[in-house]
């Protein structure tokens, strides 16, 4: 049976009432509950802002972060998601390559914050890029900014999560750069194409996931494809945010 993946919004009114789900729910892979309903700070841009403000995440910021942090910082991993700099880009209205700077700082010292609060398990960063799909996406040095982040890390795993209805197009730039993939595949199907990608893609690392996000009202029990059930590597979520499992 396909795993189920957690987008990270959640809407509940209170830390433990997110946290108890998470402990419930995902875990396998604990991840670090966004809560934008009760905090207006922690919608996806805001958070980002105030992260710039600081170099780190405060709880006003994330205002489920100590609670994660006591409840999962023996976990063998865990998940944290953040706004990509093409997004905060986007609703800026400014160009990435003047938003690389503060979201690199940010990224190196969330890293640092999570390693000193205690959490020495594989930390896995989704990057939250909606903007990004088949008809609007990064410029190329996108990936080269990412690589550089990247080679001074270790046991962080990185991946994206893009909501678009068209996604994003699966090319090689973008298939090397994540070892974790989180798509819509709800309002516009797989094509046979992209699944032939896909398994291309998961054959040749094993550590590699791809998200299915297709479920809409329903529960991993009910998913009938057998394109997803017969790989344990294709995870399910709903397509977006607040929707949950």
């Amino acid at each position: 049976m396909s795993l189920p993946f957690f987008v990270g919004s959640l809407p509940f009114q209170s830390v433990p009432e997110a946290i108890d789900f998470v402990k419930k729910n995902s875990a396998h892979l604990p991840f670090l509950p966004q809560l934008p309903e009760l905090n207006p700070q922690e919608d996806m841009i805001g958070q980002v802002l105030r992260g710039f403000e600081l170099g780190y995440w405060d709880e006003s910021a994330s205002c489920a972060l100590e609670r994660f942090q006591n409840e999962f910082c023996e976990s063998e991993r865990f998940k944290i998601q953040i706004a990509g700099p093409y997004t905060v880009a986007r609703a800026l209205s400014l160009k990435t390559k003047e938003i690389w700077p503060q979201w690199k700082r940010l990224i190196l010292g969330l890293v640092d914050q999570f390693r000193q609060g205690g959490f020495l398990g594989e930390m896995w960063i989704q990057i939250d890029e909606p903007f990004w799909s088949k008809e609007t996406c990064p410029e190329q040095n996108y990936f080269q900014e990412l690589d550089s982040i990247k080679v001074s890390q270790s046991k962080v795993s990185w991946g994206m999560h893009s909501c678009a209805s068209l996604r994003p197009e699966l090319n090689t730039e973008l298939l090397k750069a994540f070892r974790f993939l989180s798509c819509d595949c709800l309002r516009s199907f797989l094509s046979e194409e992209e699944k032939n990608k896909i398994e291309k893609w998961l054959k040749e690392d094993p550590q590699k996931i791809f998200v299915w996000g297709g479920l809409e009202n329903g529960t991993v029990r009910e998913i009938q494809d057998p394109w997803i059930n017969h790989n344990q590597r294709i995870w399910v979520s709903a397509p977006c945010g607040l929707s949950y499992l």
